[in-house]
């Protein structure tokens, strides 16, 4: 499974739209202003889902731990476990302060909720919730199952097959809503 923080994202499924009562095929582009507002504080809510889930936040920090390595890779391959740790580390105690945990919901989702509606973003609040809402449960399999020692030298975690960004996120990075 290959790792990249900035990768991740998350949201809940279903076809009621959520509460803001807007159409999972409503596209981000095509919402007016106070429509584009509710669906953004519906995303941000993931924020609440995830600061529940100490899996999902275990994955996220084992991954921010990985791209470390990815990014600034030791000129010691027998570091890449202390490297991926230390990455880890910090991560654990951002979360730990105030507001971090939105903080790391908004890594997930990139910048499509700042400032208007995107005008070229042919993304649905569909993709945007099933992507959060995957993205949260995959984070929780890999904090479940993906440590710092099962790292590999090409930044990768052993004994992983399922991906760690949903394809609904792949066409909301593709899309370059942000």
């Amino acid at each position: 499974m290959t790792v990249s923080c900035l990768l991740f994202l998350g949201a809940c499924g279903g076809d009621d739209g959520g509460e803001s009562g807007l159409p999972p095929s409503a596209l981000l582009q095509s919402l007016g202003p106070d429509e584009f507002a509710a669906a953004c504080a519906e995303f941000a809510a993931y924020s609440d889902r995830f600061e529940a889930s100490p899996d999902a936040q275990q994955g996220f920090c084992v991954a921010v731990g990985a791209a470390g390595v990815i990014d600034q890779p030791p000129s010691d391959p027998s570091k890449l476990v202390t490297v991926c740790q230390e990455g880890v580390a910090l991560c654990q105690d951002e979360l730990s302060m105030p507001n971090s945990v939105d903080t790391a919901i908004s890594m997930l989702m990139g910048d499509i909720c700042v400032g208007a509606p995107p005008a070229q973003c042919p993304v649905t609040v569909g993709d945007v919730h099933n992507c959060l809402d995957l993205g949260i449960e995959l984070l929780a399999q890999a904090g479940r199952s993906s440590t710092c020692e099962t790292l590999r030298a090409d930044g990768t975690l052993s004994g992983e097959s399922t991906p760690i960004l949903p394809q609904s996120c792949e066409r909301i990075a593709e899309a370059g809503c942000e």
